[in-house]
């Protein structure tokens, strides 16, 4: 995580630090973020990429995903968290390009 909140951080024209992300919206939407708002459904091909030990994506929100996403797909990245991305950044690339480009592999 700390490797994450780095590469967020940037060095501003007047040798500053500041966030790549915005704080304010972040915080102020907090509770908008962490919800669920549903809409849909949507039926077009959804993906879902979750980390083996990340607590997000749990089996009572299985019903509810695909209520909302009826045509998704879910992939388990074994070995990491939340953070899958900078875990196993290639694993979840070529994952994502799979889902993107079916047969071109």
């Amino acid at each position: 995580m700390t490797q994450f909140l780095l590469k967020s951080l940037y060095k501003t024209d007047h040798g500053h630090y500041d966030w790549r992300f915005n704080i304010d919206n972040l915080y102020h939407g907090y509770r908008d973020i962490m919800g669920w708002t549903a809409f849909g459904p949507y039926s077009g091909p959804t993906l879902f990429v979750k980390g083996q030990n990340s607590e997000y994506i749990q089996s009572e929100h299985r019903d509810t995903i695909v209520a909302q996403f009826p045509h998704s797909k879910a992939h388990m990245v074994a070995g990491t968290g939340h953070w899958l991305h900078a875990e196993k950044p290639a694993v979840v690339a070529s994952v994502i390009e799979r889902f993107l480009m079916p047969g071109e592999r």
